[in-house]
């Protein structure tokens, strides 16, 4: 069974809460793909992701 998980990100960096999210996504015992989409973000939520993230599939859209 393949579980995926979408997560839509507009300046996530703020309060740290992509950080949050994606790493309690990611310590769950089910494997699950997760999907980043960065609804046109104006911080640096999308390297924030490919650096720290690099399992997660980011999807950006301008």
């Amino acid at each position: 069974m393949n579980i995926f998980c979408i997560v839509v990100i507009y300046n996530g960096t703020q309060n740290n809460w992509i950080e949050k999210c994606l790493s309690s996504i990611l310590n769950s015992s089910i494997p699950i793909t997760i999907i980043a989409v960065d609804n046109n973000s104006n911080d640096d939520s999308t390297s924030y992701i490919k650096t720290h993230f690099p399992e997660v599939q980011l999807i950006e859209i301008y």
